[in-house]
């Protein structure tokens, strides 16, 4: 197939296929708010069918190199807490960092009792806006994966 043909083609196909945007987003404007982690932009992880996960999907972790990534828009000021909700087999799979925006990260986990069904991680991040605004939401490994993340849930503090 010549070079005019091919490039055609690819743009036929890019405009009738279904593509996710780069960058996901959302918006929070009713607390507690729920976005599911397979509503995220993603690399190196999967889609799955879970069955303990809230809307029966969560994303698998695949390896070291797993990223999600979401941007949410707030409408307020105002302190607001992240708590991830996730499904570890066992303690070397269950380790997962969340980055919002240019705050340090908080490396998080589920406690044990809590392996084997998708619970909610032992430490929360905190988002604390001045003024209203758009925030990054990071999730990622470093050193462990296999996990299932299901959802993020934002509450509002203050």
């Amino acid at each position: 197939m010549n070079h005019k043909r091919r490039l055609v083609l690819i743009l036929f196909m890019g405009l009738i296929l279904p593509a996710r945007a780069a960058v996901q987003t959302a918006t929070a404007d009713r607390f507690p708010l729920t976005i599911e982690v397979e509503d995220f932009w993603l690399r190196g992880g999967k889609v799955i069918n879970d069955r303990d996960a809230g809307n029966g999907k969560a994303v698998l972790s695949l390896n070291f190199d797993f990223n999600a990534r979401i941007v949410v828009a707030f409408k307020e000021a105002g302190r607001y807490q992240l708590t991830l909700y996730e499904k570890a087999e066992n303690g070397s799979s269950d380790s997962i960092h969340i980055k919002i925006d240019n705050d340090p990260d908080v490396r998080t986990y589920p406690d044990a009792d809590g392996y084997g069904v998708c619970a909610p991680c032992r430490r929360t991040a905190p988002i604390n806006l001045k003024a209203p605004g758009e925030v990054t939401i990071n999730l990622f490994t470093t050193n462990e994966y296999g996990a299932c993340y299901d959802k993020v849930v934002i509450d509002k503090l203050e």
